[in-house]
């Protein structure tokens, strides 16, 4: 057994970020069945909790029910381990600290018509040249907010059609953005995107 904490564990779900996941003080007490079945193959990385030094569920990856047992992928073949190269094929594994769709600190851009291109948003630098630009977007580290509403199905693929983006953000439109720095690698990537 290992502690789930739910300010602090993430659950992913047929690929998606599933933050409504918790585990109660009591097995009845827990919304886990809804989303994950006990016939289902998981990965899972466990690490320390900061606060204790607790040993804790960091992340636990889960795919859907029937599809035909698959679990994670071989280590760099590209595929999600879920029977899809979405959303994992432009993912770095980092994780988000915040997922909240409100903008805070500094650093926050207008950004004009986003558009997916391969695992990177395109878009007009409303806020600086008025040039297009591109940044990488991270599937599993980048935030997308549309109507104020966190959209973790969200994904850009591998190539601009291999993508769920424009389902969506309709353009044109105009939208708040921060870039950052990826934990892994240092990359600049979106860290939040925030659509109306």
């Amino acid at each position: 057994m290992v502690i789930y904490d739910n300010s602090m564990s993430v659950a992913c779900v047929n690929g998606n970020y599933e933050p409504s996941i918790y585990v109660g003080a009591t097995p009845s007490d827990s919304n886990w069945g809804a989303f994950v079945s006990n016939t289902m193959n998981c990965t899972m990385k466990t690490g320390v909790r900061p606060s204790d030094g607790a040993r804790v569920v960091e992340k636990i990856v889960c795919p859907i029910s029937g599809d035909g047992g698959m679990g994670p992928g071989p280590e760099g073949d590209g595929s999600d381990g879920m029977g899809g190269t979405e959303p994992m094929s432009c993912a770095s594994g980092d994780l988000p600290t915040d997922t909240s769709c409100v903008e805070s600190g500094t650093g926050w851009q207008t950004v004009g018509n986003p558009l997916s291109e391969a695992c990177q948003l395109s878009y007009d630098d409303v806020s600086g040249s008025g040039a297009r630009q591109m940044v990488i977007y991270d599937n599993t580290y980048s935030v997308a907010c549309v109507g104020g509403v966190y959209e973790s199905s969200i994904y850009v693929g591998a190539t601009p059609s291999d993508s769920n983006w424009g389902g969506y953000v309709t353009n044109p439109t105009n939208c708040r953005m921060k870039t950052g720095v990826r934990p892994s690698d240092g990359a600049r990537v979106v860290e939040k995107i925030i659509c109306p």
